[in-house]
């Protein structure tokens, strides 16, 4: 059971699910106001956030050899769907119209676009970053066939 719950774990689907479907589920207005006024709920929010993050970036960092390996082509899609949903989540949160959480600094709606902004700020550089590494790992692997006409034999 403990060794197909890791297999599971293992599961690059389930770690963008888990990923995209946690950091959204923390950011509705509802869950983000209890966490924010519970000595419980506050430190499980950081904790989950964290776990899913990780696991999300152990799929295209893969410090575990027992990870599943995706190709290029789909390491790029994993990255490309967890970076619109933080996109998404970070739009949403710049661009709304009303201050969704009540305000920490100078106005609700003001705290509620510094923050899609940094969000954007930070993800987006580093999603093209690792983005561009994979690429460039997929556009320097030799290809079947093809490892004697680059050695020019």
């Amino acid at each position: 059971r403990r060794l197909r719950a890791l297999a599971l774990l293992g599961s690059p689907v389930l770690a963008l699910a888990l990923y995209v479907g946690v950091v959204a589920a923390w950011h509705v207005p509802g869950a983000y106001a209890a966490a924010a006024g519970s000595a419980l709920l506050h430190p499980l929010e950081h904790i989950s956030l964290l776990w899913v993050g990780t696991l999300f970036w152990f799929h295209l960092l893969r410090p575990l050899p027992a990870l599943r390996r995706l190709s290029p082509a789909r390491q790029a899609g994993y990255l490309l769907l967890g970076t619109l949903g933080g996109a998404l989540l970070a739009g949403t949160l710049a661009g709304a119209p009303v201050a969704l959480y009540p305000q920490w600094v100078s106005s609700g709606l003001d705290d509620q676009r510094l923050a899609g902004g940094l969000m954007m700020a930070v993800e987006m550089p580093l999603a093209l970053a690792v983005g561009y590494a994979v690429l460039l790992r997929a556009a320097l692997r030799p290809r079947r066939g093809t490892e004697s006409a680059w050695l020019g034999t």
